[in-house]
């Protein structure tokens, strides 16, 4: 009598093809993009036990240094061959070599799919000062800022209301939206309001919206910025400037998640998480009596505060490279060539407007330069109001003087074998042939390989 042998499960399909190769990030997802299988590569690669991520969103333990919008894997159906790199559950930048495909119904529906991370020839630590990381667009070398936006991952995920201090031009909305990417809410709106900008009546309307005649002006009903943000987030930027009256409105949407329209009868339901930047302290607000407390402790439940761009002087050359290269593109011109003496005095400018006065003044140098090399004279007035250089300063100008020019004639072939042996990272090629990034991606684009 023959006995009905039993089948395996999925699972133990999937179980079997990760024990090939136990190197391998081997992974899948449903529909909904939770994470239903995750190998022991999974687990030895990127650092994440599968305990800790089956059953929860793939944000979770999938942090793409470059793709914050998701993997496109639902959209596209296939993914063959991509070079990405990603982080580990460390904060480890590593490349990696992506592979996926889609699951879908008889109707076209998608159902989930299976992906695989291949991991490259440099997965290491970065270089305190040398190594850039690319964090959903913001760059960076300062290991203490790298560190910064390693610990938001953690946060995005969990969806908690976070607070951003930081100086104006510091970047706190490029942060809130790296936040929002990296959150269960990416694929929903992300939302945003100065504070500072309206009076009490028009932030409280942009905020809970309004129905017609509820003041003078309002001739229709209008859909409040907590409508639009439904799902995903609002940001409330320079949060210290708003009225006591919106503020009471504000705490109740966080209490009870609801809210209603000036002029409404009924309340609505709101399912949004709010992210508040600042540049002046809650606190001090507080106790002037200018800012609710019981809202302050509700909004900062994790709290950041980023450092000014002047407490982070390897990412000054970094940056106004890139300001500079994407100024001149902006123009259709061609990039300029810093002098060792003009990088010297914009490390010891103060930036009082941070990346947004760097951003500024490289538009600046761009548009009223006169030749192919910038020079300290061609900087703003206020960068001329500083005392002489000192001795060793100058001594600083003099050795940069005498590292590879960023001009550097670089060949097709010299370029393609330097990213062969780099494995496909720009800036480890670009230290092998004694340029910056930037100007490695000039060169690329210049010989039509981007």
């Amino acid at each position: 009598m023959n006995q009905e042998m039993k089948q395996p499960e999925t699972t133990d399909w999937f179980t079997a093809i990760g024990r090939l190769d136990n190197e391998t990030a081997w992974f899948a997802v449903d529909s909904e993009q939770v994470i239903t299988w995750w190998s022991p590569g999974a687990e030895r690669l990127l650092g994440f036990p599968a305990s800790e991520v089956v059953g929860e969103h793939c944000s979770k333990a999938i942090f793409c240094v470059r793709c914050g919008q998701g993997c496109g894997l639902k959209r596209y159906g296939q993914i063959h061959d991509k070079k990405i790199s990603h982080y580990t559950q460390e904060g480890r930048e590593i490349p990696t070599l992506k592979r996926a495909a889609a699951i879908h119904d008889e109707n076209g529906a998608f159902m989930g799919g299976v992906e695989m991370l291949r991991p490259g020839k440099t997965a290491s630590f970065p270089r305190a000062g040398s190594e850039t990381v690319d964090f959903h667009g913001i760059l960076t070398r300062d290991p203490g800022f790298i560190a910064l936006l390693s610990s938001m991952r953690a946060v995005a995920y969990a969806d908690v209301n976070v607070l951003i201090r930081g100086e104006t031009g510091s970047g706190k909305e490029m942060v809130a939206r790296a936040l929002h990417a990296m959150s269960r809410r990416a694929g929903k709106p992300f939302v945003a309001v100065n504070c500072g900008t309206l009076s009490k009546e028009f932030l409280a309307s942009e905020i809970f919206g309004h129905k017609r005649g509820a003041f003078t002006g309002a001739v229709s009903d209008k859909e409040g910025l907590l409508a639009q943000a439904e799902g995903g987030t609002l940001f409330l930027d320079e949060v210290a400037e708003m009225p006591l009256a919106v503020q009471a409105g504000l705490l109740r949407v966080i209490q009870e998640r609801r809210y209603r329209p000036l002029g409404g009868m009924r309340d609505y339901a709101a399912d949004v998480r709010l992210i508040s930047a600042t540049h002046a302290s809650l606190r001090d607000a507080a106790d002037k009596g200018r800012f609710r407390e019981d809202l302050m402790y509700r909004l900062r439940v994790v709290p950041f505060f980023l450092p000014p761009l002047r407490d982070r002087p390897n990412d000054i050359e970094l940056l106004w490279e890139q300001m500079l290269a994407r100024s001149a593109e902006q123009h259709e011109l061609e990039p300029a060539r810093c002098t060792p003496e003009l990088l010297v005095r914009l490390k010891r400018h103060p930036w009082p407007g941070n990346v947004r006065e760097l951003i500024n003044l490289a538009e600046y140098v761009t548009v009223t330069r006169s030749g192919m090399e910038v020079l300290p004279e061609h900087l703003l007035p206020e960068f001329h109001e500083v005392a002489p250089l000192p001795e060793e300063v100058v001594q600083e100008a003099q050795n940069m003087a005498g590292k590879p020019q960023r001009g550097k004639r670089l060949t097709r072939a010299q370029i393609e074998n330097a990213l062969e042996q780099a494995a496909g990272s720009m800036e480890e090629a670009a230290q092998s042939l004694g340029v910056s990034r930037i100007t490695l991606w000039r060169r690329r684009k210049k010989l039509g390989m981007v």
